[in-house]
């Protein structure tokens, strides 16, 4: 194993997942064409990224910034 990890802030954008190497750029395209006719895992992706954001900003609205 060479170490490499995706960041927590990764987020599954087309231009991120096109940056992916070719063997794991191809499973995630896969997945999303015949694992997830309905697109739950992006809506999934998308709603924990809208989440982050959303803390991000109570955090900062907490602080007083």
């Amino acid at each position: 194993m060479s170490g490499q990890f995706i960041p927590d802030d990764w987020s599954p954008t087309d231009e991120a997942i096109n940056a992916l190497p070719e063997g794991l750029r191809a499973y995630v395209h896969h997945l999303a064409t015949h694992a997830d006719p309905q697109l739950t895992i992006q809506e999934n992706f998308l709603l924990r990224e809208q989440l982050r954001q959303l803390e991000a900003m109570l955090q900062a609205e907490r602080e007083g910034r």
